[in-house]
């Protein structure tokens, strides 16, 4: 028993608790779940933004919860057995429960989502297109955060629950397409979502697996001559007390030390607009190589090579990983 993997939902109907739980315990942690749906669709459902402060912390290993006991306390998570699955939140701002028949008055309403302009499917391309880049931006957040990461059963391939977020109802079969069955028939995107997360935990488990264990603190490693992590505006150049404190920032870049004295460069734009990053200078590294673009198949991807200080386009609702050498 000793060595079970303890994982505790710190709350309950009479007490929140997140990060009131000893070792071995793992908690789940919303406040990153809530943190990263904001950031990508709570503040273009609603209209105006957060800033970038909230998810910075979550990337970085949540260590204002679980300063004492590492990121590894933290059980990162987007969706859960309860809620609306990853293709929902980026298709329904409403949840729709009907079939509960308790009036859609059961579930959550406060869901941070976003439907991209239509609720429920669409024939639209452009909407579809973004729905399947959010969904692949939100995972790339996922697998390469600091601490635990948890993917829902079926977030991998985009299943859909029809807007349910209290699906206790739903089938075990997929006869409509939104029971709990999954429908291993898939489409196109379907199949650059399961490549794609493929992908991503192939780069999680070979440059941070190691190295996510433990807190980064921002101070310079010895060896490498730069910091464990650090945070860069669109200048490329770190970010000041201003941008933290930017409510309408809508992109952030973050650099995380990596296994074999490697770097791993972090572009998120969670604009609706194509952005322009600048790359960090030498001092970060000398080859910058973009190994994942939320906005490009998994499959068929070509890595882009840049200079430091280089100038890249990173597609609106999109995310780019990079691999940095010396």
């Amino acid at each position: 028993m000793r060595n079970l993997k303890l994982i505790a939902e710190p709350w309950d109907v009479t007490r929140y608790s997140l990060g009131d739980f000893d070792f071995p315990w793992r908690e789940w942690n919303d406040h990153y779940r809530d943190s990263v749906r904001q950031f990508w669709l709570g503040d273009l459902q609603r209209g105006y933004g957060e800033g970038v402060a909230d998810i910075a912390s979550g990337i970085s290993g949540s260590s204002d919860i679980f300063y004492y006991r590492g990121p590894t306390a933290s059980i990162n998570f987007i969706t859960a057995h309860d809620g609306f699955t990853l293709n929902d939140l980026v298709s329904y701002e409403e949840k729709h429960n009907e079939q509960n028949l308790e009036n859609n008055q059961d579930g959550g309403s406060s869901n941070r989502s976003w439907n991209v302009g239509v609720e429920g499917p669409t024939d639209d391309e452009g909407i579809a297109t973004i729905r399947h880049w959010l969904q692949k931006s939100m995972l790339t957040t996922l697998a390469l955060s600091s601490g635990v990461p948890m993917f829902s059963m079926g977030d991998e391939i985009s299943r859909t629950q029809r807007g349910s977020n209290n699906a206790y109802s739903l089938p075990d079969s997929n006869t409509f397409g939104s029971g709990w069955a999954l429908n291993w028939n898939l489409s196109a995107q379907e199949q650059d979502m399961l490549d794609s997360v493929s992908a991503l935990v192939s780069i999680r488990s070979t440059y941070l697996a190691d190295v996510t264990s433990e807190f980064f603190t921002g101070a310079i490693d010895l060896g490498t001559q730069r910091k464990d992590i650090a945070w860069f505006s669109l200048g490329g150049r770190e970010m000041t007390d201003t941008h933290w404190s930017d409510g309408d920032k809508r992109s952030i870049t973050v650099f995380f030390e990596a296994e074999s004295n490697r770097g791993l460069l972090l572009l998120l734009n969670s604009s609706r607009s194509e952005t322009v990053f600048t790359l960090p200078d030498e001092k970060w590294g000398e080859t910058f190589r973009c190994i994942f673009d939320a906005s490009h198949e998994s499959a068929s991807y070509e890595p882009v090579i840049a200079s430091p200080s280089a100038k890249v386009r990173v597609a609106p609702h999109s995310a780019q990983v990079w691999l940095l050498s010396r």
